[in-house]
């Protein structure tokens, strides 16, 4: 049985990787134009 608390911050991994990602992407893009 998982902790709700580790499904909380697994479930917030999954989100805000691909968030993270973006940002990032978007940083580089404004970075070299």
């Amino acid at each position: 049985m998982k902790p709700p608390l580790l499904k909380a911050i697994i479930t917030d991994i999954h989100f805000w990787v691909p968030v993270a990602a973006l940002a990032l992407g978007l940083l580089l893009l404004v970075y070299l134009h």
